[in-house]
């Protein structure tokens, strides 16, 4: 079941964030071997991670009774993905179960929407600025043109004659 899984899963030992097992997503989303993974720790593939801050994680979530975060890790060929990790303490085990899901495209479309919208209000203020100022200059013609006819004798009809 796990090796069909399009989340990747890994079984870390929770005293050191020794990869103990993964899954063939593991593998696909970081690009190493099933080897090469095994020998790594977590703090080598998630970038804001040291050692020191893997272990002050591993409490929080082992009190919490699991956690859902995301995290950045760096594939084998140096690019950087962004994944959530759904995680859970096997106590009995000293293991902690994760399974990770590449969010890559979902980032890179929130951030994309949230560039639009940036882009979509700036034109909104512009074009607000825009009419405020041609309403002004409407005002000020009509006050212009009102002055105009009240200090002439003449008039102005204006006949409908359809």
């Amino acid at each position: 079941m796990l090796e069909t899984s399009k989340d990747a899963f890994w079984l870390v030992e929770a005293a050191t964030g020794r990869l103990l097992d993964v899954n063939a997503t593991a593998l696909r989303m970081t690009g190493y071997t099933r080897e090469e993974l095994l020998s790594r720790r977590v703090s080598d593939i998630d970038v804001d991670l040291d050692q020191g801050g893997y272990a002050e994680k591993t409490e929080r979530v082992t009190e919490a009774g699991g956690a859902v975060f995301e995290a950045r890790h760096v594939r084998q060929d140096g690019t950087i993905i962004d994944v959530e990790v759904s995680t859970v303490p096997d106590a009995q085990t000293g293991t902690m179960v994760s399974f990770i899901r590449d969010i890559t495209a979902r980032k890179a479309a929130e951030k994309a929407i949230r560039e639009l919208n940036t882009e979509l209000e700036q034109r909104v203020e512009a074009r607000t600025a825009d009419l405020v100022q041609r309403s002004r200059e409407l005002r000020d013609s009509e006050e212009r043109f009102r002055l105009a006819m009240e200090a002439t004798s003449d008039g102005l009809w204006d006949w409908n004659l359809v």
